[in-house]
């Protein structure tokens, strides 16, 4: 069974009651600043509960549930001057709200004027087809604002704020295009790195191999050396030493022979250090 959020409608009420708030009152009148404020913020909440919210050229809020057929629930949101807070926006609060617990079927309104600033009930009249073009020409608030005046000023602030939007819009778009191309930019240069980077690593993998090659023969001709080595010191150490105290005897015996008779007196027998393995 839907439920009403209580707290939920205290809260928008206590929303509303901030435009145009007086002591403990509201000065909200037809199409003054706070009215329509308060109007838009409206539209933002129905856009909230899932309904298509719009505000037509009279200053009336509606919003459509999705169905064909809906209930409709509202009253108006304007007061007059000093007015009390609830006036009207309890009846408009109590439709959104029953409109989310219910979740379709009810489209909710809040009517232009229906306090007379300009033109009593200006906005139920309106929605029915029961204004004339006379009677909006002809309407005119106590301080002498005509209706039309006052039309055409919320259709040039709406517009001249349609206008600052669409700006601020397009200015962030130019901006949003800037960022990308410096995006594709940077990409580019990122890929080019990379691709340098694959092309250095498989040219460091290249020298590696080779490297490595060069070490496997390094290591196969250091073996090589090492195994000729114990090959000559095993089998013809004591061949070489035999050789070399040969050699020896026969440079003594010439130095021997030519030296004089006190120089030879200074040579002994020396016996090289030979053995064999």
């Amino acid at each position: 069974m839907p439920r009403v959020d209580g707290a939920r409608l205290l809260a928008d009420l206590d929303a509303m009651r901030r435009f145009g708030q007086v002591g403990t009152g509201v000065d909200r009148t037809a199409l003054s600043e706070p009215d329509i404020a308060a109007r838009r913020w409206l539209c933002g909440r129905l856009e909230q509960a899932g309904l298509t919210a719009a505000m037509d050229r009279h200053g009336t809020v509606l919003g459509r549930s999705s169905g064909s057929r809906a209930l409709l629930i509202g009253s108006h949101t304007d007061s007059v001057p000093r007015g009390g807070w609830l006036d009207g926006t309890l009846g408009v609060a109590c439709g959104l709200e029953v409109a989310r617990a219910l979740g379709g079927g009810v489209d909710v309104v809040s009517f232009q004027d229906e306090e007379g600033t300009f033109l009593p009930c200006l906005g139920s009249r309106a929605f029915i087809g029961d204004v004339t073009p006379e009677e909006i020409a002809a309407a005119r608030s106590r301080d002498g604002t005509s209706l039309t005046a006052a039309l055409a000023a919320e259709r040039e602030s709406l517009q001249a704020e349609r206008s600052a939007w669409e700006s601020q819009r397009d200015r962030r778009q130019a901006e949003l295009t800037e960022e990308l191309q410096e995006f594709e930019r940077r990409r580019s240069e990122l890929e080019e790195e990379r691709r340098a980077l694959r092309a250095t690593q498989a040219k460091a993998d290249g020298d590696l191999q080779e490297l490595a090659g060069r070490l496997e023969q390094v290591r196969v001709e250091q073996q090589a050396s090492a195994a000729a080595w114990r090959t000559v010191t095993n089998g013809r150490g004591a061949g070489c030493c035999g050789v070399a105290a040969g050699r020896w005897r026969a440079l003594r015996g010439c130095a021997m022979q030519w030296a004089e008779p006190e120089v030879r007196g200074r040579f002994s027998p020396v016996r090289l250090p030979c053995r064999a393995r």
